[in-house]
């Protein structure tokens, strides 16, 4: 008896030396790198390819929120394993997948990463995935692939999770009045805006094909484009409630896609883009990002970045309008070539305060916009 209660008192023992409730240590993952001169990319290849750290090169500063995974201890006899669900992967809206599912590397270049799986997530759906960086600038492709290995009809809407490197704020330019799919009419505001986040859920109808992230302090944006999302698409919100340690993401829902067994779906097309130098986003026109510094009553500073090289100059026109509609500024110049990631300044007058605009820039004309 004695001899027993020796051997439960070390066995016990042992185990209070080990063992701490709820603690949380990180594990290492298996990774693949590539990269161009300006940004840094590493991709988990067992944890759905997805896309776990992007950097600028120049610095090592990471822009997204990094990918960990993660172990909870509850009891001396029993640990969780989990991930933060960071990482750029797609995911399908209102179905689940599993986090952990490796993807063969089809193929590797210096600028291109393919990869391919028969059942991504452990779904019935095959993925087929090329990332693509282009040459000299701050741009990534995707294009990803599905194909329908299963026996029935498959429809499914694709869907990012994004998160920037916090604290990190949203920057997502939405109209006051849509409709999101199966949520219905979203009467938001009065005008277009910026939204840049809240607590809890928020559905957000598409004013423009582009959203992403301002980083606080660090002189940098970066944002996602697609082009067609708005054609059924919408963008998803999610914050929580603690204002210590805010997380706002930024979560792109694609229009619905419907495959036949056997069959193939069209390309789901995005790309990122990063803009060092910029605090903030207002409008984009093709590669390149604008945003507006109010300096004084009568004076609006213009900042132009550029996500790739900008070979010809080309002709830019400002124009601003008050919440009234009344013209307030309208600036026309010229801008002259630059590399990417230059940053063109230019000052202008402005009598009132900005509500609405609309940026020429070459032959694009977009929208401008402004937060609430």
């Amino acid at each position: 008896m004695k001899h027993l209660l020796l051997l439960a008192f070390l066995i016990t023992g042992s185990f209070s030396a080990a063992y701490e409730r709820n603690k949380v240590t990180y594990s290492t993952y298996r990774t693949v790198h590539t990269g161009n001169g300006l940004l840094s990319l590493t991709f988990a290849p067992d944890q759905l390819g997805r896309l776990a750290v992007l950097r600028l090169k120049k610095n090592g500063m990471e822009l997204t929120d990094t990918f960990k995974l993660q172990q909870y201890t509850e009891t001396p006899l029993f640990s969780l394993s989990t991930d933060n669900f960071q990482g750029i992967r797609e995911l399908f809206w209102r179905k689940n997948l599993a986090g952990v599912s490796p993807m063969k590397i089809k193929s590797k270049s210096a600028d291109t990463i393919t990869f391919e799986t028969k059942s991504y997530g452990g779904s019935n759906l095959g993925l087929l995935r090329r990332v693509r960086l282009e040459k000299a600038a701050f741009i990534v492709n995707f294009e990803s692939v599905f194909t329908n290995n299963g026996k029935g009809k498959e429809k499914f809407a694709v869907w990012l999770n994004l998160q920037g490197a916090p604290p990190a704020k949203p920057v997502i330019p939405v109209p006051g009045r849509g409709t999101v799919p199966l949520r219905g009419m979203q009467n938001l505001y009065h005008r277009p805006f910026i939204f840049t986040g809240a607590g809890g859920n928020s559905n957000l109808p598409c004013a423009e094909e582009w959203a992403g992230f301002r980083l606080p302090g660090r002189k940098t944006v970066w944002i996602m484009e697609s082009k067609g999302i708005k054609n059924g698409g919408f963008f998803y919100s999610w914050g929580n409630q603690d204002h210590r340690t805010p997380i706002r993401t930024v979560e792109p829902v694609f229009p619905e896609l419907e495959v036949a067994p056997g069959q193939k779906s069209a390309p789901v097309r995005y790309r990122l883009l990063v803009f060092p130098g910029l605090e903030n986003i207002n409008a984009l026109a093709g590669n390149t990002a604008l945003e507006l510094r109010r300096k004084d009553p009568q004076e609006i500073e213009m900042l132009f970045c550029h996500a790739s090289d900008l070979p010809n100059a080309l002709r830019s026109v400002v124009t601003l309008r008050d919440k009234k509609g009344r013209e307030i500024c309208k600036e026309s110049f010229l801008i002259p070539p630059g590399k990417a990631g230059s940053v063109f300044l230019r000052k202008g007058k402005c009598s009132g305060k900005a509500a609405a605009g609309t940026l020429h820039f070459g032959d694009v004309t977009t929208n401008i916009y402004f937060e609430k």
